[in-house]
């Protein structure tokens, strides 16, 4: 935008009273500066003027249910002229007894428009009001019979900014929820789709996810932890300690009347209103239960343990990026992490002090994970590139010629990968292509019979589920393979020997919290 596309510039606040700002204001930017308004008191006439425009809600007003109770839908500023106005009449919200046929007139305060008396269809109408230029227009609102007759009715009134349209507050940043991504094993913040930024608000985000462990009912140490962050990092699956809380939410085993197993899904909707207030609604369709929660807002609070542990995972960072970052970026961030381990020392009460770590804790943090990221990249395509060399030895050593397509498109897509560098996007293509490779030579005999080599060369040191079961399979396969082995046999025993080994927990390996849901 250009001073050009100003149409006028006021000022807003006690240092805009100088002169020196005014004629800068004028020289560099627009000569349109109105200076008729008050900079000390223009918010708060704004703010008037906005609340003027605010309909109380519903569940707020005192009202007396023995008249006719109207819901009535309208704009509450507008730079229009015209202006179309729906009414209800809500006979169930109303204690009197109301005739059948009812009719409603619009009639402006100054009496210069009147919409004239309209019978109401199924308690219905919908109106086009003439509004004043420039005012603000109040209308009075009369409800009769069939026979002219008034009835009392709520609201009696309403009212209309005609030559302002309100502009709708908007999300300044994205709102993520802490989840761990399946695909890479991290934890990190996700944007809750609906909730992104600049979007207007009354605003409506859902998502969905799974539970890492089964919640038991009742049982109040079975936990899910659901952090809410408004993204101000921006970057997708960063950690939610480099972003602005938000929020939070706690549900226990308490809270649902049925167990809840273990991978369960977990449909979350975010509501944000105008005033930017939050309520969340969590819902679990597999035992039908929903529990709704207001979020109370982030208040300046600083966990000494957690942000302890943060400033320990800062260092790990540094030493797992000492590769590729600066040296001297990484001798400075040291020397940052060092004063700031002395401040948390010097007084651990001190809520400042924390809260001072916290923003320079964070503001490093960005810094370093531009670096972990990179490094991150950099193993993700290295993985991809041994894959892909894989591949194409493979195909090379059972002469697949019907596969070289398949290879080209690869070899485009890793090319486009590439100025990308998202490591998420890398693990994915990575596993794709292990998969074409497993596809290609599991109709190889040699394979399977290196599978059960391996088992047998390490039998002893595997946790068989069931010893007996694992023996008598390789003792088959062993006997097969001495004969004249069939490929299919082999694989199938290959199969059913890898069923009788414990399941790997991948996330647990990582340290990753069983508390917080999965994507």
């Amino acid at each position: 935008m250009s001073g050009e596309s100003l149409r006028t510039l006021i000022p807003v606040g006690g240092p805009t009273l100088s002169q020196t700002l005014r004629r800068m204001l004028r020289e560099q930017l627009t000569e349109r500066l109105d200076t008729r308004v008050d900079p000390m008191t223009a918010v708060a006439r704004g703010a008037a003027i906005f609340a003027s425009t605010r309909q109380v809600p519903r569940a707020m007003q005192r009202r007396d249910t023995s008249k006719a109770q109207l819901t009535l839908r309208h704009p509450d500023s507008t730079v229009e002229t015209e202006v179309t106005v729906g009414v209800r009449v809500d006979r169930e919200l109303s204690t009197g007894v109301l005739p059948e046929s009812l009719s409603i007139e619009l009639v402006r305060a100054d009496r210069g428009w009147t919409s004239g008396r309209l019978a109401l269809e199924d308690d219905v109408a919908v109106l086009t009001a003439a509004l004043e230029p420039g005012v603000q227009n109040r209308f009075e609102v009369t409800l009769t019979d069939s026979q002219g007759n008034s009835l009392d009715a709520e609201p009696a009134e309403f009212s209309i900014l005609q030559g302002l349209r309100i502009a709708h507050a908007t999300l300044p940043y994205h709102i993520g929820v802490d989840v761990v991504d399946l695909a890479s094993g991290q934890q990190g913040v996700y944007p809750i789709a609906g909730l992104e930024k600049n979007r207007s608000l009354p605003a409506r985000g859902k998502g969905t996810y799974r539970t890492a462990k089964a919640i038991r009912a009742g049982e109040a140490d079975d936990r899910i932890c659901i952090e809410f962050v408004e993204m101000a990092y921006e970057a997708i699956g960063s950690k939610a300690s480099l972003n602005q809380p938000l929020g939070s939410i706690t549900l226990t085993g308490k809270d649902l009347t049925t167990t809840l197993p273990e991978g369960s899904a977990v449909e979350i909707t975010l509501k944000v209103d105008a005033s930017r207030r939050i309520t969340a609604t969590v819902f679990f369709p597999a035992v039908d239960e929903q529990i709704d929660r207001a979020m109370e807002p982030n208040l300046q609070s600083e966990d000494h343990s957690r942000l302890r542990a943060d400033l320990t995972e800062a260092r790990s960072v540094v030493a797992r990026v000492r590769d590729i970052a600066p040296p001297e970026t990484l001798i400075r961030l040291e020397v940052e992490f060092d004063a700031l381990e002395k401040l948390m020392v010097a007084d651990e009460a001190d809520l400042d002090r924390l809260l001072e770590v916290r923003e320079r804790l964070r503001s490093a943090m960005v810094e370093l994970d531009a670096s972990d990221r990179s490094a991150d990249w950099l193993r993700a395509e290295k993985r991809l590139e041994a894959a892909m060399a894989s591949l194409t030895v493979t195909v090379r050593r059972l002469q697949s010629t019907a596969v070289q397509p398949v290879i080209d498109e690869f070899h485009q897509r890793i090319a486009a990968l590439r100025t990308l560098k998202d490591p998420r996007i890398a693990r994915a293509m990575t596993d794709e292509i292990r998969a074409h490779v497993f596809t290609l030579v599991r109709e190889d005999i040699g394979l399977w019979a290196s599978y059960i080599a391996g088992f047998e060369r390490d039998f002893d040191s595997r946790a068989w589920t069931d010893r007996a079961e694992a023996r008598t399979l390789l003792d088959e396969a062993l006997k097969r393979m001495a004969g004249k082995p069939d490929r299919a046999e082999l694989e199938r025993m290959v199969i059913a020997m890898f069923a009788l080994l414990p399941r790997e927990d991948r996330l647990s390996a990582r340290q990753v919290s069983d508390e917080v849901l999965r994507q």
